[in-house]
């Protein structure tokens, strides 16, 4: 069976604010999956009671168990990286994956080489006998994904683990992630940096006001055929063309006085407004290219927003 994790009719209140509102949903093996949503959408709220921190749950989460062909418990076979920092700051880079690894069940010359490896993944294997706080920030952001991923878990939880990391750092830890993902491991992944999920995720789970907007896949997410044209035009966007602008039904994105970009989605006469755009400006430059995740979710966002 495929089916690794069912969330049903999750709800999540903190006094009269609902964080989280009848979530559902069915996550499978090998999936990678990235978490998006605005600040205070809900992200790390569901994070949180995915791995059992958050008090106040309704609704059920349920793991598959047989999925994880162990006799571990469930928890045991879950990497977890909070937003926050939590690091054990007066012992070693080496104690703190160790104590991850042992609380997982891992022991002996086993738990030996699962955190050489993980040190290895992150780049620290030179800082392993030095004091956590003697590190850098992105240092410790580093050891805190090492003791989460160390001992091989079955579902990956982490909650912005690229926060203080570097692009190539940023970039790396994902390509680990999505061979994970290949070998059957789930990843469920927050992260601001979009152009970065992009790159590596498969799935979508959106998140706004505490509700489940959208859950599938990227391609579904971003529209196979939607795009993006930016023109330049050759005198300042006046305040009359601009009005002309708004009454076409798309979405306009106001660059500078003399750029603009239009959001085509997938059932409009594209070619047919270009030519109306044309007629009403000066036109510099066009720049045409298909719909990016970022875009996409922006657009989303604000579509939510002036609901």
């Amino acid at each position: 069976m495929n089916e690794i994790l069912k969330i049903d009719n999750l709800s999540v209140s903190y006094g009269s604010k609902k964080a989280l509102q009848d979530i559902s949903l069915t996550v499978n093996k090998g999936e990678f999956i990235g978490l998006l949503g605005s600040n205070g959408a809900g992200k790390s709220t569901l994070i949180n009671s995915i791995t059992g921190l958050q008090k106040n749950v309704s609704g059920s989460i349920l793991f598959n168990t047989e999925a994880f062909n162990t006799e571990l418990q469930p928890f045991a076979c879950l990497g977890f990286t909070p937003q926050t920092s939590v690091m054990d700051y007066y012992t070693t880079v080496w104690d703190n994956v160790m104590l991850g690894l042992n609380l997982a069940g891992k022991r002996g010359e086993e738990a030996v080489t699962l955190c050489n490896s993980a040190l290895e993944i992150v780049g620290l294997s030179d800082k392993a006998n030095e004091l956590v706080e003697s590190l850098s920030g992105g240092q410790l952001q580093r050891v805190q994904i090492a003791r989460a991923i160390a001992h091989k878990p079955y579902i990956y939880i982490l909650d912005e683990p690229t926060v203080g990391l570097d692009a190539e750092s940023s970039e790396r830890f994902l390509s680990y992630l999505k061979g994970e993902s290949e070998r059957g491991k789930t990843i469920i992944i927050s992260s601001h940096d979009i152009q970065l999920l992009e790159m590596f995720c498969e799935k979508i789970l959106f998140l706004q006001s505490g509700k489940l907007l959208f859950w599938g896949n990227l391609e579904d997410f971003i529209g196979k055929t939607a795009q993006v044209i930016e023109f330049t035009v050759k005198n300042k966007i006046s305040d009359s063309k601009l009005i002309w602008l708004k009454s076409f039904n798309f979405q306009i994105e106001i660059l500078n006085s003399k750029s603009f970009k239009v959001h085509f989605s997938n059932n409009e006469d594209i070619i047919l407004i270009i030519q109306k755009i044309l007629k009403e400006f000066d036109i510099k430059d066009i720049k045409i290219k298909d719909k990016q995740l970022r875009e996409s979710y922006l657009n989303r966002v604000r579509e939510e927003v002036h609901d």
